[in-house]
């Protein structure tokens, strides 16, 4: 895996601690989401930003990942692993329902989503 700084970060001897510790503890989690923790942890860490955009980003994927967790059925699941038993393009697809219909519910043991009375019309 292959995460390179962009110029927006301002500290890049802390960024490339980061980077190094997450690759060694997530070796096998794709770039996208390294680069997501490595953000994550380097704000947490002191670590500051030229850009907000990149603020918004890194807390976009966490608040997607923080609604998944809430879902009852997500206990038992981890993001890796939905993403092994339905394929990645469908766990986007589920997410992409459940963002738009809030009050819908989503199935990941079946990979499903069952719209709300509301949309049912």
């Amino acid at each position: 895996m292959n995460i390179v700084a962009s110029n927006n970060y301002i500290d890049l001897v802390l960024y490339g601690k980061i980077k190094d510790d997450i690759l060694n503890l997530y070796p096998n989690l794709g770039d996208y989401h390294q680069k997501c923790i490595v953000d994550e942890r380097y704000k947490k860490y002191g670590g500051g930003f030229k850009n907000d955009s990149q603020i918004a980003t890194m807390k976009k994927y966490v608040d997607n990942l923080e609604n998944m967790k809430k879902d009852p059925m997500f206990k038992s699941y981890s993001s890796i692993d939905l993403i092994q038993k339905h394929g990645r393009k469908k766990v986007v697809a589920l997410k992409i329902c459940k963002e738009i219909d809030e009050k819908g519910e989503i199935d990941w043991e079946k990979g499903i989503f069952n719209k709300s009375r509301e949309f049912l019309d």
